[in-house]
């Protein structure tokens, strides 16, 4: 097997600047990258390759810290964003995909699957306010069962559709008043049934939310 060097440093035509070890003439061991670009990393290098655990800081100004694997984020890392936010948790091929948690400059956070770098499978999301949602993502929008709770105290559980409470389902205001029954584009509107607080029941047909 081929020795690693010491430490060198070469710059190359492209104007990337290399300082650490090689191997066999390529980029081996620990090093620091910098390109024109104002791409930076330190962290391993295999066989000319970004490879294994470093810090990257991209041209945009974010700054990704865990495995590489071909040059690309892959495995478990931590990437923090320029405008603030960030995710943590797994990546596949430079995409967030897997398990994991991701900040948003809002205030709002997510947990749960991802997939293409969205919000994709079972999660949990909430918000600064208090409003908090558990159940299925598809694309990077609540769709499927899922329990919704609003700032104000009110639970719905059951079906969304493209964000909205879309389906059956089942909402409890924070009064004690309970709708359940069929919900279109997020109203209570269809066959259903309404029982107040006061003992008050009704069942039939509703159109946006009122009998």
């Amino acid at each position: 097997l081929a020795a690693q060097s010491d430490v060198e440093t070469k710059r190359y035509d492209s104007g990337e600047v290399y300082e650490g070890q090689f191997r066999e003439g390529r980029q081996h061991g620990a090093g620091s990258l910098t390109r024109p670009d104002g791409f930076s990393y330190v962290g391993e290098f295999r066989d000319g390759w970004i490879e294994g655990e470093g810090v990257a800081k991209y041209p945009n100004g974010s700054v990704y810290e865990g495995t590489f694997v071909g040059g690309k984020p892959q495995g478990k890392g931590r990437i923090t964003y320029a405008e603030g936010g960030g995710y943590e948790g797994d990546w596949i091929e430079g995409r967030i995909e897997g398990e994991g948690i991701a900040r948003y400059v809002d205030g709002m956070v997510y947990e749960g699957t991802f997939k293409n770098s969205q919000p994709d499978g079972h999660g949990v999301l909430t918000r600064p306010d208090g409003y908090r949602y558990e159940g299925g993502f598809v694309a990077g929008e609540p769709q499927g069962e899922a329990e919704l709770r609003y700032p104000d105290g009110s639970v719905y559980v059951g079906e969304i559709k493209a964000g909205l409470r879309e389906g059956q389902g089942k909402m409890t205001l924070p009064d004690g008043d309970v709708y359940e029954g069929t919900w279109v584009a997020g109203r209570f509107e269809g066959a259903g049934a309404a029982a107040q607080s006061n003992g008050d029941v009704y069942e039939g047909g509703f159109v946006d939310g009122k009998r």
